[in-house]
C-alpha cells in the first residue's frame, strides 16, 4: 500500500510528465526527494534549469 505522500508525488510527477515540463531523467532525480518531503523552492529551480538545459543541448544535437 502506498503512503499519501507517495500518492501525491505520483500525481505530481504525472501532471510534469503529461504538461512535458521535465524530462524523464528529472523526474527520477526529484521523486525521491518529493516523496520524503525534502524540496525547497531553490532544489525545484535547479531541476527545472538543469532539465531545460539538457533538453534544449538535446534540440541543438537533433537540428544539426
Amino acid at each position: 500500500m502506498k503512503t499519501p505522500d507517495e500518492e501525491v508525488a505520483e500525481r505530481i510527477v504525472e501532471q510534469l510528465r503529461t504538461a512535458r515540463l521535465l524530462s524523464e531523467s528529472g523526474i527520477r532525480k526529484l521523486y525521491p526527494s518529493l516523496v520524503a518531503g525534502n524540496l525547497k523552492a531553490e532544489d525545484w529551480k535547479l531541476l527545472f534549469e538543469i532539465s531545460r538545459a539538457n533538453s534544449e543541448d538535446a534540440d541543438a544535437t537533433q537540428n544539426q
